[in-house]
């Protein structure tokens, strides 16, 4: 997603909804879904702690860019999403020092998931 397009309210909005980072500035570091540390000045860079607006519910097979089918996602870990849902690979996680890559499975949640079907009906059921 392009942030050139994207307002700082939308921008806002998303980082808000991403999960804290225990004993770090909210306002400055958040997790990704993958549990990568992102930092909220390194949006749309390619850096250890960069991150871009991802889509939970992709637009090939449907989605789109409004503020609910949007997450923070470190800019490897969108990479390696690709178009897939509701399972997905990650490839960057926090260690509680550093972001390490290391690859694992990651299922977007039943909470989010049933959001997203409210949304866009059927076709985003489960696969």
């Amino acid at each position: 997603m392009d942030k050139c397009k994207v307002s700082d309210d939308i921008v806002d909005a998303v980082w808000s909804k991403a999960r804290e980072a225990e004993g770090l500035n909210p306002d400055m570091f958040r997790l990704d879904p993958c549990g990568a540390l992102i930092m909220r000045d390194k949006l749309g860079k390619v850096n250890p702690f960069g991150w871009v607006l991802g889509l939970v519910y992709p637009e090939s097979l449907g989605g789109d860019d409004r503020v609910e089918n949007m997450r923070v996602m470190h800019y490897m870990n969108d990479r390696s999403k690709r178009d897939d849902y509701p399972s997905y690979t990650g490839v960057v996680v926090f260690n509680g020092k550093e972001n390490v890559e290391t690859v694992r499975n990651v299922t977007v949640c039943r909470r989010l998931r049933d959001e997203i079907r409210k949304i866009y009906g059927n076709q985003a059921s489960d696969i």
